[in-house]
């Protein structure tokens, strides 16, 4: 009968479980009465309240634009890009490949060659593998007031 008993008792380990379970459902819970949408957007600061001197600090980007580079078949080593529009700066990219014996040696921001010698007008990447196959380029490119490049020493 005491055997019949324990079995059905829990663990020390599933009653600090249980408790930790319903802590978190507690505050979770009390967190969604106390803060809503509406008072999120009614605390926010909107752009246009801000000094031009934090404007153009603010680094943020708008609308992204996603731009694909031209597909290069392989016949060795090639670069491909994707090049952003001229009122945007690449925030990521990648390339894309036709195969999983196709290899990627680099990939990267890409400076075009611009005045500001920053690596923000696109995506680059080094590719190489059997003849045939196929690789492509890929940005993520957004328009921000401000970017600023930043030199690791």
């Amino acid at each position: 009968m005491r055997e019949r008993l324990r079995a059905g008792r829990p663990s020390p380990a599933m009653v600090v479980a249980i408790i930790a379970l319903v802590a978190a459902l507690a505050g979770t819970g009390y967190a969604a009465t106390k803060i809503n949408g509406g008072r999120l957007l009614a605390e926010t600061v909107k752009l246009g309240k801000l000094t031009e001197g934090a404007k153009n600090k603010t680094v943020g980007i708008g609308k992204a634009t996603y731009v694909q580079g031209d597909t290069k078949e392989l016949t060795s080593t090639e670069n491909v890009t994707a090049t952003c529009p001229v009122t945007r700066h690449v925030t990521g990219g990648g390339v894309k490949t036709s195969a999983d014996t196709v290899v990627v040696h680099q990939s990267h921001p890409l400076d075009s060659g611009d005045d500001d010698s920053i690596q923000d007008d696109g995506w680059k990447a080094t590719v190489s593998g059997p003849a045939g196959e196929t690789a492509q380029a890929h940005a993520v490119c957004a328009p921000s007031l401000k970017f600023k490049q930043i030199i690791e020493d």
